[in-house]
């Protein structure tokens, strides 16, 4: 059944290469031909601040690989976000926030292991389930202690991920083993933002997530040789937004450059396979397992915003209201007319009520859910 599958989608790729002569590829743009993004750019420019360097890190009994990680010095902060980016993506993911949140946080980006710079070992030759979310955070954790062995910063940390990015921050926060490991960093957690993080206790596993994480490496071969790669990469990064006039290159270039490499595709496929347990054979969520590890939601203590698109199209609205309800102490912020990829969607947003949450979090403040946009500008509103 398998085969066949990759049989049609063969056949369906070399019929798409053949219809139509407009590339979608064509309609993307530059940084600089969408405003608000080459505003946010420029801000980013300004920080010259920053250091990129490498930590050895290990899971479960793993041999050592390392993380890239990419760091804001910032002396007059007291407070460190964490930044953890989702599957088949990398710490460029966060380009358009860091400028602005720079001026006034320390900042940490961490490409997961696997991704960006980071070292992307072959799956087989890491522990079972080496590239899930326990493994990850665990990576994480290990790159946070290191920095506080190299530094006196004691200030406390925000985490903030996005997608599978989110999955593993709550997995830092909730596993019990981890909050055994690292005591010590985990208690300078002092909160999270979670922007449309995939929840474990899915019904079913997102069909786009099985497809790629189940495409061999020879059909993306063909698909490649007839320009499909470039094509469809295009049309995600377009689908990617509400406006399909501020999608940019980066989008569908970084996708595209994971896809045709075959270390990355293979870390980051072992990724989307490992978040959910779930049976290859039935496609089907692995039950037992993951009702233990909806249970560790009760021990995320720290405080929680969680941030959905209304419009996502990757992970439903619905899963953010469920995640809302699981965790002990978490609220939900919805934004209007907006998708799945809000860090280059909404960035002066997302932003924004992360800089509010943090407010909140120090003055136990409470606030309402939904924010209606302005429709001349890339800014919230009174939420209703």
């Amino acid at each position: 059944m398998r085969k066949r599958t990759h049989l049609t989608l063969t056949v369906s790729l070399l019929v798409l290469a053949t219809v139509g002569c407009a590339h979608p590829y064509r309609e993307l743009r530059t940084i600089q031909q969408v405003p608000h993004l080459a505003k946010l750019e420029a801000q980013r420019l300004q920080q010259t601040s920053w250091t990129t360097y490498r930590v050895e890190t290990a899971a479960d009994g793993g041999s050592g690989q390392a993380l890239a990680v990419e760091e804001l010095h910032n002396p007059d902060a007291d407070r460190t976000l964490v930044f953890v980016h989702g599957g088949f993506s990398n710490r460029e993911t966060w380009r358009f926030l860091v400028g602005d949140l720079g001026r006034d946080h320390k900042i940490v980006l961490i490409d997961q292991l696997g991704s960006g710079e980071s070292d992307h070992p072959d799956p087989e030759s890491l522990p079972t389930e080496g590239y899930g979310p326990e493994a990850q955070a665990r990576r994480i954790l290990q790159v946070l202690r290191e920095r506080d062995n190299q530094t006196d910063d004691r200030g406390p940390f925000t985490f903030v991920g996005h997608s599978i990015g989110g999955t593993v921050v709550l997995r830092a926060l909730g596993s019990p083993a981890l909050s055994i490991e690292y005591p010590d960093v985990l208690e300078r957690v002092e909160s999270a933002v979670l922007l449309a993080p995939l929840d474990i206790a899915v019904e079913r596993i997102p069909a786009d997530f099985v497809t790629v994480a189940e495409l061999p490496g020879p059909l993306l071969g063909i698909a490649r040789m007839f320009g499909m790669v470039k094509r469809k990469t295009a049309r995600i990064a377009l689908a990617s937004t509400n406006d399909p006039s501020h999608a940019t290159h980066l989008e569908a270039d970084r996708l595209r450059s994971i896809l045709i490499n075959r270390e990355r595709r293979r870390s980051a496929q072992a990724v989307l396979r490992q978040t959910v347990p779930y049976s290859p054979e039935t496609r089907r969520p692995t039950w037992n397992k993951i009702e233990q590890l909806v249970a560790d939601y009760q021990s995320v203590t720290p405080r929680v915003l969680i941030i959905w698109g209304e419009r996502d199209e990757v992970l439903p609205l619905s899963m953010g209201y469920k995640l809302q309800r699981q965790l002990p102490n978490a609220q939900l912020r919805v934004i209007e007319k907006s998708k799945h990829a809000l860090p280059s969607e909404r960035p002066a947003i997302v932003a924004s009520l992360l800089r509010e949450f943090i407010e909140q979090v120090e003055s136990a403040e409470v606030v309402a859910d939904r924010i209606t946009l302005n429709p001349d500008a890339d800014s919230p509103l009174a939420a209703n």
